[in-house]
């Protein structure tokens, strides 16, 4: 090493950098030399110094390298301290050796302490504590003879050479360990060998523990891994100890094959010490594999059995099913309950286990023993989940659960639990009223199929009356099935209402004047409701596949007669009097199918379309103020709350704990309410001041579409995946996660929406463009649409020609009316210095692959510039309408070309580099940690979709009739689920980085190349040109 540096520093050729600095510290530390290690260690920290005043003032990546050469400067410091403090304690007429003892001592127990992070870099782990153990060999080395000189020494405690040896095989450890979170399961074993033969007790398990887990993660290594386990003498490790090493041998053992093996070396690790929860955790897992193979013993048992017409008995299998399936929940159960802070997100295992299996009553036997184990602040992120499984088989078991959960926590309850009850109170009535007529039209169906028999029993008539007959009675009693399930449904979340009332009266009575002050008080006017209406025709006429010369079509015509009785009913009339005088006669006359001025062409009619749009901005934004007072809006100006809780704690990013302390009370409500306007919707927005000075802006959201219950689903996947992501190396380093606004429900078409000031939309970036230079902002989507008439009509045919066509007319518009550096321009002008562009870039680009990650993933569409919504100030993105549409069969519905969106725009501001760079290696680490052992993806992809086909808005779809509006039954729900998912884990290896094999040097292909080929497809002009003209993949 001396030989490589450049001697001598001051006439050398070669830059003098921290680095090398910090390598001369090394050697002069090494030879002893320790004057000349302090003037090296004095340049070292001057040159990291300048360094670090020229990093940029904004972002965090750049500056953590210099952070960790500051952290090998103190220790370098410390090292050089306790040679001089060694030094001088070897002098036979040192007074105070015990000092020195001490000092060491402290320094020591700092280290212990003061590591790199777990998602660090292995070679920074191996820079700090190879070294470390280098200084513990001088410690245990100097210690002896100071042990000689000052045998006073002996009688204080642990000597310093045990010291040292205990430290260096626990450094040892913790660098197999941090090799072995990096997936280096070689390089942990080659450096547990350095480890010596006689260490502590504690350190032996640290290593043998290190070495079992490492063996678990390489392939081939299973038996020795075994051996080295059963090889060893457990007489001397403590009892926690035994049962970690039990429950490592039972995954050995179920890696083996040994079944029945490894199920008894969970129960003896399990015995030995019951508080492990990781064991508990194990043990469930083995459970649940164990349920999954009764399940398909018991299946096929069936199959056999119906195959050959006989009763199908109750067999053994059925059995084992439920006891494994009782046993996995209360392994979970258990290890919640000993360790609810960490390990709280394993109780998604036990819903899954509730929704889908086959013995839901041992699930919830199980439940019914632990209900009052396992601590109740642990269920509240899964009170949607609990709530909407009121509707399934397992609603006993979890009216139990939600009865205990409201009277402890009833402010996490209440919002969720009252729109929950109105929306069931309206579709048990709904339900009902259908069951009502599928019964009348049954009664009628059978009467004259008992009629065409008795006139003429064989003819072909009387055979079709009597078919029909049986399929209405089977849809009525369909439909009286699933309005008993509504009643029931609704009578449950009835009855835990009614305890949370009894229980907190004085807290719901606050609670109910401020969500009716909310629901009635902050809806939009009359105006900005037309003007989102207009805007939504407009949109509907941009996707009609009619081309603009032709005829308005019949069914749109429909639709728009609707609209005009809808927005000036008698209702509207009467409470609007001048909305009604200034706009209903002039929009009949331009938009009223039924008047005679109405447009016969499509292009006609978007240009009314158009010119409407224009009045209603102009008047929404001249006539309303973008500030109101809420003393005019609301009494909510004046009111006191005593109980009321800033809302959105319980939900978004907040992290919940066993206590309330951290949960803050409303102190009251701004007196200023701002109203936000984006792309035709206007929303009030409140600020919401909480008793310790903190404020939270929300949006209070009115007219919500059904599907917005699908949103908040979404959301919840996102917190849950967070986790996911959190734990993983590759994406805790680079900071990945999710950003999940806190969403609060109150009434069915009214919730609160987390907001912040510095949002905005991509489409308004693109609006604000052509605002500054007096562009028509829908122009490119009219050209656009113009130019396929050819194809509409007939006269271009063929897939080629078509296809052609498209990409001259996407080329045309990128060319001549839209440039690539739109979001670019938008950007640099809005930041305000380079850090902040270069920080705001790079974060975008994380936050964006991730959320394209989730749309390749999940099949996600409809990624229009209206619907990404991103902060100024973070650079976190948050996609509005994010979740899975369906199809009549319940499976997701995607006939996008792209897998995700990442047009001109975004690609121009990511750069070539950034795109293959960071946007790539992010959406790849995000597929890895889904992937990862320990993730649940499955299980929670499960919850999800049963969730969000249980909230689809089936009867909007198309199939007209009563029938129409019951939806899937709670089975078709789980086998529609069960298809979705299996689709979703069958994407997500394609997505996920696979190691490269043993090949050919001339054949290696990418890590990434899932990623690398998804991100092609994205960019693709002929790809980008075959989406609808709405989706702007020009921008």
């Amino acid at each position: 090493l001396k030989d490589l540096l450049p001697q001598p520093p001051a006439t050398s050729e070669v830059e003098e950098t921290p680095e090398i600095c910090i390598i001369r510290v090394y050697s002069a530390l090494n030879s002893g030399r320790v004057n000349e290690a302090e003037q090296y260690w004095k340049q070292a920290v001057k040159l990291l110094l300048d360094r670090w005043w020229k990093l940029p003032e904004t972002g965090a990546a750049a500056h953590i390298p210099v952070l960790h050469s500051f952290h090998v400067m103190v220790e370098l410091q410390e090292s050089t301290r306790i040679l001089v403090e060694l030094s001088n304690a070897q002098r036979p007429q040192h007074q105070n050796p015990g000092h020195c003892r001490t000092l060491i001592q402290d320094v020591m127990e700092t280290w212990r302490l003061r590591t790199p992070n777990r998602w660090d870099p292995v070679p920074w782990w191996n820079e700090v504590l190879s070294w470390r153990g280098y200084m513990y060999g001088i410690i245990a080395t100097a210690a002896k003879s100071l042990m000689e000189i000052h045998p006073q020494l002996m009688h204080q405690g642990h000597q310093l050479d045990q010291l040292g040896l205990r430290d260096r095989a626990w450094g040892i450890n913790k660098l197999a360990g941090t090799a072995r979170h990096h997936r280096m399961g070689e390089v942990a074993n080659i450096v547990l060998t350095k480890q010596q033969r006689h260490i502590e007790v504690q350190e032996a398990f640290s290593k043998l523990r290190e070495q079992s887990k490492a063996c678990l993660e390489m392939e081939g290594e299973t038996i020795t891994g075994l051996n080295a386990l059963e090889g060893t003498s457990l007489d001397f490790f403590h009892t926690h100890h035994k049962a970690e090493l039990f429950r490592l041998k039972g995954l050995f053992q179920e890696r083996m094959g040994d079944g029945d093996g490894a199920h008894q070396s969970y129960a003896t690790a399990l015995s030995l010490c019951k508080q492990l929860s990781k064991a508990w955790i194990t043990w469930g897992e083995f459970c649940s594999r164990q349920a999954t193979q009764a399940a398909t013993a018991a299946a096929a048992a069936a199959a056999a059995a119906g195959a050959t017409g006989a009763i199908v008995p109750v067999t053994a299998a059925d059995e084992d099913g439920a006891r494994w399936v009782e046993y996995c929940a209360t392994c979970y159960l258990q290890a919640v309950k000993h360790g609810p802070q960490r390990h709280r997100h394993e109780l998604v295992n036990v819903l899954h286990q509730l929704a889908f299996s086959d013995h839901t009553n041992a699930v919830g036997r199980a439940l019914e023993k632990h209900l009052d184990a396992v601590q109740r602040w642990v269920w509240i992120p899964f009170v949607p989940q609990l709530l909407l499984s009121l509707l399934h088989r397992e609603a006993p078991h979890v009216k139990a659960l939600l009865l205990r959960l409201a009277q402890g926590h009833p402010q996490a309850m209440y919002c969720p639990l009252r729109t929950f009850l109105l929306e069931r109170r309206e579709a048990a009535t709904r339900v009902t009223q259908t069951a009502r007529q599928l019964a009348a039209k049954a009664q009628e169906s059978g009467a004259a199929a008992q009629k065409a028999q008795g006139e003429d029993a064989a003819s072909e008539a009387t055979r079709s009356a009597v078919a029909q007959a049986k399929q209405d009675q089977a849809a009525a009693k369909a439909s009286a099935q699933a309005a008993g399930e509504a009643t029931v449904a609704f009578e449950g979340a009835k009855e835990v209402m009614e305890r949370l009332r009894h229980k907190h009266s004085h807290l719901v009575t606050e609670l109910e004047v401020l969500l009716s002050e909310l629901g009635a008080r902050f809806a939009s006017s009359p105006e900005e409701r037309l003007l989102v209406v207009v805007y939504t025709l407009l949109h509907r006429c941009y996707k009609y596949p009619t081309a603009t010369t032709a005829e308005v079509p019949a069914s749109f015509k429909k639709e728009l007669t609707g609209v005009c009785r809808a927005c000036f009913s008698a209702d509207t009339s009467t409470k609007h009097v001048d909305f009604v005088a200034e706009y209903k006669a002039d929009y009949e006359r331009d938009l009223d199918p039924e008047q005679p001025t109405f447009p016969s062409r499509l292009s006609e009619l978007i240009e009314r379309l158009k010119r409407w749009k224009r009045t209603l901005q102009a008047d929404v934004e001249d006539r309303l103020p973008a500030t109101l007072r809420l003393e005019d809006e609301s009494q909510l100006r004046g009111m006191h709350f005593v109980d009321v809780e800033v809302p959105g704690q319980y939900s978004g990013d907040a992290e919940l704990t066993s206590t309330t302390d951290g949960l803050v009370k409303l102190e009251r409500i701004s007196c200023d309410v701002h109203v936000v306007r984006r792309h035709g919707n206007s929303y009030r927005c409140l600020t919401f001041l909480g008793a310790d000075g903190s404020e939270k802006r929300f949006l209070v959201q009115t007219s919500l579409t059904p599907a917005a219950r699908g949103e908040e689903r979404m959301l919840q996947l996102l917190g849950s995946l967070n986790a996911s992501l959190l734990h993983h190396v590759e994406t805790r380093r680079r900071g990945l996660a999710y950003y999940t606004p806190a969403v609060v429900p109150v009434w069915p078409q009214v919730r609160l929406m987390e907001d912040d000031a510095a949002h905005c939309t991509y489409g308004e970036v693109y609006e604000i463009n052509c605002a500054r230079y007096g562009r028509e902002a829908d122009l490119p989507i009219s050209l656009f649409k113009q130019a396929l008439d050819d194809a509409v009509t007939g006269k271009v045919t063929g897939p080629e020609a078509v296809l052609d066509l498209r990409l001259k007319a996407f080329s045309d518009i990128a060319q001549n009316h839209v440039t690539e550096n739109i979001f670019s321009h938008h950007m640099y002008k809005t930041l305000p210095t380079g850090s902040h562009l270069w920080t705001f870039k790079r974060q975008l680009t994380h936050q964006h692959a991730l959320s394209c990650f989730v749309s390749a993933l999940l099949r996600l569409g409809g990624r229009t510039p209206q619907k990404i919504m991103f902060a100024k100030n973070t650079g976190r993105v948050f996609m509005l309408d994010f979740h899975p549409a369906f199809d009549s069969k319940g499976i997701t519905e995607f006939v996008e070309p792209v897998p995700f969106r990442l047009t001109r725009n975004l690609y121009t501001f990511f750069t070539p580099f950034g795109v293959r760079g960071d946007f790539v290696a992010a959406m790849a680490a995000a597929a890895q940690a889904m992937s990862a052992p320990g993730a649940n993806i499955e299980t929670q992809m499960m919850l999800f979709y049963r969730d969000q086909l249980m909230v689809w808005p089936w009867r909007r779809m198309s199939g007209a009739g009563p029938q129409a509006l019951l939806g899937p039954t709670p089975a078709d729900v789980r086998v529609m689920a069960r298809a979705n998912v299996d689709e979703v884990m069958k994407r997500l290896p394609c997505i996920t980085p696979n190691p490269p094999r043993m090949m050919n040097a001339d054949h290696l292909t990418s890590v990434q190349k899932g990623v690398i080929h998804l991100v092609e497809a994205s960019i693709n002009p002929k790809n980008l040109c075959r989406q609808e003209p709405t989706a702007m993949p020009w921008l």
